[in-house]
């Protein structure tokens, strides 16, 4: 939900259920047509219809549940509100639970697998991807050897870019994770 804002959502919940979602869906798309059209006013090759226009669809989906979302947002600021915590205090509970349990199997277990393996192979399609486009644009199709061979090439480098972004939100996951626990930085 976009919207955070506990007197905004209170005033859209007054309007009714189909009011609230035509408003919402209303605001969200009028600003979503004016950021598309200053943006072909500003490209000098922009047509009046673009691909992107199909987004205002995505909108009406969420606008379809926006008056359910909002309701449920407000019961949980008044949840907090009643246990004296803010939304804030709830996220970083949250986060000390699941970090306390995720960093059980160790620095290294969690770089090399979620890093190198997951977020390595994430980066290794949109980089292919991109290869095929500039490949594609300037008219250079290399050979069948030459791919393969820029695929091995792309796995290794792409597992060890994983595992050392893993590696920083370890060490950033974990100073956190002392600050909010009160441990020590230095012990362990």
């Amino acid at each position: 939900m976009i919207i955070k804002n506990e007197k905004l959502l209170r005033w859209f919940i007054k309007k009714g259920r189909l009011k609230a979602n035509v408003y919402y869906f209303v605001c969200i798309t009028s600003c979503f047509l004016l950021i598309e059209g200053l943006y072909t006013v500003f490209k000098a090759d922009a047509k009046l219809w673009s691909p992107s226009m199909l987004y205002i669809g995505l909108f009406a989906l969420s606008a379809s549940s926006f008056y359910e979302n909002a309701i449920s947002q407000l019961k949980k600021i008044e949840k907090l509100k009643q246990s004296g915590l803010i939304e804030e205090d709830l996220n970083r509970i949250e986060f000390v639970k699941t970090w306390d349990k995720d960093r059980l199997v160790g620095r290294t277990r969690y770089c090399l697998q979620n890093g190198g393996v997951v977020m390595g192979m994430m980066l290794i399609v949109p980089m292919s991807f991109i290869a095929l486009l500039i490949t594609s644009i300037s008219g250079t199709f290399p050979s069948m050897n030459a791919d393969v061979m820029f695929l091995l090439l792309l796995f290794p480098l792409c597992y060890t870019a994983g595992a050392l972004i893993y590696l920083m939100r370890w060490n950033n996951k974990e100073r956190k994770f002392k600050k909010l626990t009160g441990e020590s930085y230095l012990a362990g």
